[in-house]
């Protein structure tokens, strides 16, 4: 062949083989920092004619083929701003433990969850104990409909509209009553007076104070004092009760000026559940405490069951001493 003739085929050549590249390296995928491509994906061809346009497809097609065949790259992390909100859902299909929770854990059964606030004021009064033991103890169980039967058994007698406790001379009363003021149905299981509730009802608690001194109540909603949200206890200030007089307790108090209101609620959902002190769950309770230089109930319930007739029938002799 002659030397020119092999000099114009291997000029033809390196055209060729430069065009081919010139035409590759314009169609090469570019990537934001988090890895996956970004805007569309590929820059526009360096050279607009017929035969760069042409290696410009056939890269495309290369290039997605190889992508078809590739397992999808995992998110790479990234300390700088990426590639908008679709690195961010990816990256959250990917791994659901971020965005889901585990469900919490049903319980049979009522609570009382921490309500809506309610106007209901009060104002501070002093009140010296004379013991720092309550003179009296009362409680209430409550629990939903099916809770009630069950604890009742096959020989349950129902429910009644006395939802209350109170000492035996009556001195001290409380009830369980509804957003309108009326007693809630309660059935007696054993020597427990049970409450009969529903998920989102609300309650309020009455108190009676039916003799002649003053009086301090501290009450307690499933282990937990009503007045600061805390683990009851004797050492917790309380409502005061004046003589023949009653108080309603409405909610879990906030402030002076307002309480969240009970709502009898599932078990995860009530306050101590919320709270991590679910332990006490399903039961009120109310001790009482006489004032110094009043009178304490035991010596009231002495009082009021003093007989003024003791000895109503003869009774016999004292046996025949024999000589």
């Amino acid at each position: 062949m002659p030397l020119s003739s092999l000099f114009r085929l291997l000029t033809s050549s390196c055209l060729l083989l430069l065009w081919t590249l010139t035409g590759c390296k314009g169609s090469a995928p570019t990537s934001s920092p988090s890895g996956y491509p970004s805007g569309g994906g590929f820059s526009a061809p360096a050279a607009p004619d017929h035969m760069g346009t042409q290696a410009d497809t056939r890269s495309r097609r290369s290039v997605n083929h190889a992508r078809a065949n590739e397992p999808a790259p995992s998110p790479e992390p990234s300390a700088g701003v990426y590639d908008g909100d679709y690195a961010e859902s990816e990256a959250y299909r990917r791994d659901d433990s971020r965005t889901a929770q585990a469900p919490a854990e049903h319980r049979p059964g009522l609570g009382t969850s921490y309500g809506e606030h309610h106007h209901s004021r009060v104002t501070t009064a002093p009140f010296v104990r004379g013991t720092s033991q309550p003179d009296v103890l009362l409680s209430l169980w409550y629990n939903d409909p099916e809770g009630v039967r069950l604890a009742q058994g096959s020989y349950g007698r129902g429910y009644d509209r006395d939802a209350q406790a109170s000492t035996s001379d009556g001195a001290f009363v409380v009830t369980v009553v509804d957003e309108y003021g009326y007693d809630l149905p309660a059935a007696q299981v054993a020597d427990k007076r049970y409450v009969v509730g529903e998920p989102g009802q609300r309650y309020k608690l009455r108190v009676h104070n039916n003799s002649a001194y003053r009086y301090e109540v501290v009450a307690s909603v499933d282990g937990l004092d009503v007045i600061d949200g805390e683990p009851a206890s004797f050492g917790k200030r309380g409502y005061i009760l004046d003589p023949w007089s009653a108080i309603t307790i409405d909610g879990w108090r906030t402030s002076e000026q307002a309480v969240a209101a009970f709502r009898f609620s599932a078990m995860e959902d009530s306050y101590a559940g919320r709270t991590g002190q679910a332990r006490n769950i399903g039961v009120v309770g109310f001790a009482f405490f006489h004032e110094r230089g009043g009178v304490p109930w035991h010596e009231l319930n002495r009082r009021d069951s003093a007989d003024p007739f003791p000895h109503r029938y003869a009774e016999p002799p004292p046996p025949r001493r024999w000589r």
